[in-house]
């Protein structure tokens, strides 16, 4: 609710924006990640699980070529067709893989009354996404930072700043609670990804 409210919230100032409509759309692809996830915690059956995973792709696998894409507007890049294609191949290559094999995650246990998920690190579509991820995310954060370095106003020094450090904590819980603590069988919590990111959602709608 809160992905969507503020997705159309921003979209509504000013449609024709285009960094309004990136905006809306890294925020719609963290409604339907936060959605499926809900969703799959709540499923009945593997086989459900399984078809919500796969449309959560459109969630998880876009939100990082969305969010880079939103920043290099915010630093005022000029970008060519071709440059802004070569930024979603890979989140298109990461939804199709989910579709088809195997990404995040290889099967879903129902233990203790709830669902676990667990990592495919046996699977290379795993580390196609890692690297995805981790790349992506270390070109946002060295190009926010870059941003302050010559930023000439207050404004763009601050929003830089308040970018650069929510995204960074945020890539930083979700994978601490993701994909570090479940290996250990202690730990029960579901993945949390989805709702932490609402931290750095926030922190864009205050910068901006």
């Amino acid at each position: 609710f809160i992905y969507l409210t503020s997705g159309i919230y921003v979209l509504k100032i000013d449609y024709s924006h285009i960094m309004n409509r990136l905006f809306f759309l890294q925020s719609m692809s963290l409604a339907v990640w936060a959605l499926t996830a809900v969703i799959i915690y709540s499923s009945a059956s593997k086989p459900e699980i399984m078809l919500w995973y796969k449309i959560s792709s459109f969630g998880f696998g876009l939100y990082y070529a969305s969010i880079l894409h939103l920043y290099l507007m915010f630093t005022r890049k000029q970008l060519a067709w071709h440059i802004i294609a070569a930024l979603y191949i890979p989140a298109a290559i990461i939804i199709a893989a989910t579709w088809f094999s195997y990404t995040l995650f290889e099967d879903f246990i129902f233990i203790k009354g709830q669902w676990k998920f667990i990592p495919a690190f046996r699977h290379p579509g795993f580390y196609v996404y890692l690297i995805y991820y981790i790349t992506y995310v270390i070109i946002t954060v060295v190009m926010l930072l870059k941003w302050k370095k010559r930023a000439e106003s207050i404004k763009e020094k601050l929003q830089s700043q308040i970018m650069a450090n929510s995204y960074l904590l945020t890539v930083i819980l979700c994978t601490t609670t993701d994909f570090i603590l479940p290996v250990f069988p202690s730990y029960n919590l579901p993945a949390l990804a989805p709702v932490l990111l609402v931290l750095n959602t926030a922190a864009i709608l205050y910068a901006y």
